[in-house]
């Protein structure tokens, strides 16, 4: 559910940043920086996380899942091992990273709005293909969503984020949409909490981890993958807003900032620990102590080691990639 969240600001991040550059675009700075703000925490959490599952799982050729993770391989192919279940989204991340600004250049050779047909062709081509390549539905949960990622399936969540960097852009045109703006976010925030609220129910009825897919998971599936890129593109629309309207409000509170400030870190390492705590514990069965320890620890843990990776290794490598003329 989080995850098209995700893509949605990851395309609107990027492609805002490619539009505003126009002509002044260097393609190395960009590399740079990208690099300098994605590998560094990356290859930590890739070094820590393999040898924990090696002592974890004992699984076979570990170091070869690694590097085949550093190469986004994964996000090609199936069948490595699972050294972190999050790594599929940030693998999907990278190659919108590249795919984009390609995209982009070449059609702005031959239109006037290549961002528009960026979105376009980013929404069409992975969603057909996705389409047409669902596995059987008796097909187990676990294979069944890694090739449902496969590349591209999985970048028409970017397609919205492109959009409304798009009307940022060009927000003299959509001025009548901007002076909406904070009846957008307001939208926003209502189809993101009906989509956990179905979430939620669809969950409790229809198990997500069972062991195979339900034969209803392919609408809900599409549905939530839908459902929460929409609604953070009319929640993004706060941008728009006055700073003291009630959403901006809250999501100008220092936590939430922080939060924000230190959110990719976080999102490598918040998973594993979790994932371990829960395998060591088992179910929670009505103990308190037994939910905490489960939920709590891991969510103060990888909290604490994220922003020390932030403030000690991200924050000063991105400062360096800033300097570096290129």
């Amino acid at each position: 559910m989080g995850v098209p969240v995700f893509f949605v600001l990851s395309g609107f991040l990027i492609s805002y940043t490619i539009l505003k550059s126009q002509n002044k675009f260097k393609a190395k700075a960009y590399i740079v920086r990208r690099a300098a703000k994605i590998l560094p925490p990356f290859l930590i959490s890739l070094v820590i996380f393999s040898f924990l599952t090696l002592l974890w799982k004992e699984p076979r050729n570990i170091w070869f899942s690694a590097a085949a993770y550093l190469l986004t391989l994964p996000n090609f192919t199936s069948g490595w091992d699972g050294i972190n279940p999050v790594y599929w989204s940030l693998m999907v991340e990278i190659h919108f990273y590249i795919v984009f600004p390609i995209l982009y250049f070449a059609l702005k050779k031959v239109s006037r709005f290549p961002e528009l047909w960026c979105a376009l062709i980013i929404l069409i081509v992975p969603t057909i293909l996705r389409l047409m390549n669902h596995m059987p539905l008796d097909t187990h949960k676990d294979t069944w969503f890694g090739n449902a990622q496969v590349f591209p399936r999985a970048l028409d969540n970017f397609t919205l984020g492109i959009m409304f960097a798009h009307i940022c852009i060009n927000r003299e045109r959509y001025k009548a949409i901007v002076q909406n703006s904070s009846k957008l976010a307001w939208v926003g925030v209502i189809v993101l909490f009906i989509s956990y609220c179905l979430c939620a129910g669809v969950n409790l009825f229809l198990p997500f981890h069972s062991p195979y897919w339900d034969p209803n998971r392919l609408w809900s599936f599409e549905l939530f993958r839908f459902m929460p890129a929409l609604g953070t593109f009319f929640l993004l629309f706060c941008i728009f807003a006055p700073q003291s309207s009630l959403i901006n409000r809250v999501l100008m509170l220092k936590p939430l900032q922080y939060t924000g400030l230190i959110s990719y870190e976080w999102f490598l390492f918040h998973y594993p620990p979790a994932q371990y705590l829960s395998y060591i514990f088992g179910q929670a069965e009505g103990s308190l102590s037994v939910y905490l320890s489960k939920t709590l620890l891991p969510f103060v843990v990888t909290f604490t080691f994220a922003a020390g990776v932030y403030h000690f290794v991200s924050s000063p490598i991105m400062s360096w990639a800033k300097k570096i003329k290129c």
